[in-house]
């Protein structure tokens, strides 16, 4: 079980590093948005640390007048889904997959 969870780890932290590079490679591209990357990137990235410079991060985007609606944002989304990232249960991220895809597929219809 322990080492599934260093795999996991791994993993995550191997896409977090591809998504930074991708944003910071499409930061040199006028058209591409590369902060979305960079976000995703952080968002997936696993470390011991990761809500102290969390902090840091909104506390340094929030100064701007968009940055501060992103920090809203992103503030509104961690307090929604609080119980999941707190005890990253497996189940209950099923769950919400399969509530989303079922919304997804009654859509299409």
């Amino acid at each position: 079980m322990q080492n599934m969870y260093k795999i996991k780890k791994i993993i995550r932290n191997i896409i977090a590093i591809i998504l930074f590079i991708i944003g910071v490679a499409g930061s040199l591209i006028p058209i591409f948005q590369g902060w979305v990357f960079v976000l995703a990137g952080f968002i997936v990235l696993d470390f011991k640390r990761k809500k102290e410079y969390e902090k840091k991060i909104i506390n340094i985007i929030s100064k701007t007048r968009a940055g501060k609606k992103l920090a809203i944002f992103w503030l509104k989304i961690k307090n929604n889904n609080k119980d999941i990232i707190e005890l990253e249960s497996n189940e209950k991220i099923r769950t919400i997959y399969h509530d989303i895809h079922r919304n997804l597929k009654k859509k299409d219809s």
